[in-house]
């Protein structure tokens, strides 16, 4: 058996890291595309390290919940779980009793339906 140091470890999460970024910009770039127009590259990138962030902090592990949050982001505005009328999305996101890999579901759902 084989053990896994903390300097591998740090080298092992820098790089899927930098895989879920890739595949941010990869996503804004095909499915926003003037939002990418918009922001560019770095711009991008600094989106998905933020996403990357927002995510973590709030226990979601998955690549598509981060690129979850990256749509929410493009179509709310970067600090939408902050604000009053979004009240009920800042709750989902921080419950510690939901799936964290189902709560972008639930917020695209809920829009979805207060929409039509």
């Amino acid at each position: 058996m084989f053990k896994i140091r903390d300097p591998q470890l740090s080298a092992i999460t820098r790089t899927l890291a930098r895989q879920c970024e890739d595949d941010v910009v990869a996503f804004v770039k095909s499915d926003f595309p003037q939002d990418y127009g918009r922001l560019g590259e770095d711009g991008t990138r600094e989106m998905a390290v933020r996403c990357i962030t927002r995510a973590r902090g709030f226990g979601m592990s998955q690549n598509t919940d981060v690129l979850g949050l990256a749509a929410l982001t493009l179509i709310l505005g970067d600090d939408f779980e902050s604000r009053e009328e979004n009240d009920w999305i800042k709750g989902i996101l921080a419950s510690k009793s939901l799936d964290p890999n189902a709560k972008v579901a639930m917020i695209f759902d809920r829009l979805a339906a207060q929409s039509g």
